[in-house]
């Protein structure tokens, strides 16, 4: 991957934000100096951390510590902290900043800034530092500028340069300044991370509108080897077309099953800090619920591990920013009737007390993936009334959804006992149920048969990486319109939910997570420019307030 962007001169950002109590749109311009520090990247080794120093009030943002400058004042929260792509520490900055740099770190950074402050010939520098400044600020503000040289240094008798003379004091100076600015830095940081974290929160989201989250990626940070991101490329189902297409699997990290490249890197879905991260995008999105993509215990996908595991931390920081969360039961070797019912007890019985289990007018819901290949005999002895197997009218009792993919299986969701069904794919026109001209009918059906609909919304298809012979489901995503265009098309319903599909399902290229643009040797994977890289976000967000005033 290519280094960290070049930034210079003054940064624009812009904030708009949906918040009913809040109507802020407005730029603030800024300088920002950027120091590279030789660390590595926990997500990806090949990419480096970056710090900030400016002389201006330094506004952190909690969920990645980067760092953006702005006026407190007239700018109090932004949704979109994200401008620098992947290029972001989750390391708090500036710890012990008088042990931090030594003497020979900061001659180095103070000879980088002096070679091109803010990326500028030096003649050029003095209006750029020179700009809105705290009053308290102002001393720093005069020693930057009485310590940058706008002329060439004058030289002594003995022809070396005055300035070399001097250089020790001189960096011992700077380095003093240094570490001053990162101890107000980090003073500052603790109040405006607790004022983000609470504006954050001011900012409403729909329980109504759910996502699909997928805990499946492993790297050898955390697993030892790389998981999903190195998918097997799929063969063909017809034999003799499958011929055509080449076998094998992609080698992470630079080639990976996804068209996209997500701007996280090939995380693990067991960090931390990537689950944390993931919440905070979800809840800027306005998105109230996560779908977790599930497996029972000891059981997972051919490509991936167990994840059971990783469901109590996934709850543990949707709590934290207020979401709820749910889960699609996959498909997994011996699902029926008997192994779907353990199902839901496990979960009821493990996860139903967590404050952020999400339930529908009393009950737990569960998305439940490829459900026609359980028979019908099954789902009715676990979700009928009077099944040998049943749920119903028992302290497990919930809503359970099925996946309507033909026009045939309308008539089984009643008969089955099915609360209602979900249509998953973001592909238009890939199933009866994910045609969208089709849902009006479907919402028609629903109403009639008491059943709850979960329409579902995806910005585009494109599985090219796992699937080359499946091009006939790519669908554009033509800058944001094709997502617009199915938000739009979702009915009106009284009992219903709108899924979104998906937050990280990288392999189909449905996914709202952030993506950077990378050319890897043999592939150069695609962006969504030229919108920024939380684009989908921005705009899951608007299309929710649009459609039901959040």
């Amino acid at each position: 991957m290519s280094g960290p962007p070049t930034l210079s001169g003054l940064v624009s950002y812009e904030d708009s934000s949906d918040d009913s109590d809040v109507e802020l749109e407005r730029t603030v311009e800024t300088p920002i100096l950027l120091l590279k520090v030789e660390k590595y990247c926990q997500f990806q080794p090949r990419v480096l951390y970056w710090t900030t120093f400016t002389p201006t009030v330094l506004f952190t943002a909690q969920c990645d510590r980067s760092v953006i400058p702005c006026n407190t004042t007239d700018f109090q929260e932004t949704l979109h902290p994200y401008e620098y792509g992947p290029y972001f520490s989750h390391q708090p900055m500036c710890q012990e900043p008088s042990s931090e740099f030594t003497d020979d770190q900061a001659r180095k950074l103070i000879s980088k800034f002096e070679a091109e402050p803010f990326g500028h010939s030096l003649p050029d520098t003095l209006h750029i530092v020179d700009v809105r400044v705290d009053d308290y600020m102002n001393d720093i503000r005069e020693n930057v500028l009485r310590n940058v040289s706008l002329t060439k240094p004058q030289t002594s008798n003995s022809g070396v340069p005055t300035e070399e003379k001097d250089k020790p004091t001189i960096v011992a100076k700077r380095k003093h300044q240094i570490t001053y600015l990162a101890h107000l830095a980090k003073e500052r940081e603790g109040q405006l991370e607790q004022q983000w974290a609470q504006n954050r929160q001011r900012h409403g989201v729909d329980y109504n509108v759910h996502i699909f989250y997928y805990i499946w990626y492993g790297n050898p940070r955390f697993d030892k080897f790389y998981y999903h991101w190195n998918h097997r490329i799929l063969p063909h189902w017809n034999p003799l077309l499958a011929l055509k297409w080449p076998l094998g699997r992609r080698e992470a990290p630079d080639d990976i099953g996804s068209n996209y490249y997500p701007s996280l890197g090939c995380y693990s879905s067991r960090d931390p800090s990537v689950i944390a991260q993931h919440m905070i995008w979800i809840r800027l999105a306005g998105i109230g619920t996560v779908v977790i993509s599930w497996y029972p215990p000891n059981k997972s996908d051919a490509e991936g591990l167990p994840s059971d595991s990783i469901i109590p931390i996934v709850m543990d920081e949707a709590e934290k920013q207020k979401l709820k969360v749910t889960f699609l039961i996959e498909p997994y070797e011996g699902r029926n009737g008997s192994s779907l019912r353990t199902d839901f007890e496990y979960i009821n019985k493990k996860y139903g007390d967590h404050a952020a289990f999400y339930k529908y007018q009393g009950r737990p819901v569960f998305y439940v993936y490829d459900s026609y290949l359980v028979a019908k005999d099954q789902w009715r002895s676990l979700l009928q009334v009077d099944g040998e197997l049943t749920i119903r009218a028992t302290e497990y009792d919930s809503i359970v959804l099925a996946l309507l993919v033909n026009q045939a299986d309308e008539s089984d969701l009643p008969a089955c006992g099915f609360d209602g069904f979900f249509t998953y794919f973001a592909s238009d026109g890939f199933t009866y149920g994910s045609t969208v001209s089709n849902w009006h009918h479907l919402a028609s059906f629903a109403l009639q048969n008491r059943l709850i609909a979960s329409f579902s919304v995806g910005p585009g298809y494109i599985d090219e990486r796992v699937r080359p012979w499946n091009t006939q489901n790519t669908r554009d995503r033509a800058n944001g319109s094709y997502y617009e265009s199915m938000w739009n098309n979702v009915p009106q319903v009284n009992s219903g939910f709108i899924s979104v599909t998906s937050f990280n399902e990288w392999h189909e290229g449905t996914q709202i997570e952030p993506a950077s643009s990378f050319a890897a040797p043999n592939y150069t994977y695609l962006t969504y420019d030229p919108m920024e890289p939380n684009f989908y976000l921005s705009l899951t967000r608007r299309m929710i307030a649009k459609k039901h005033g959040l």
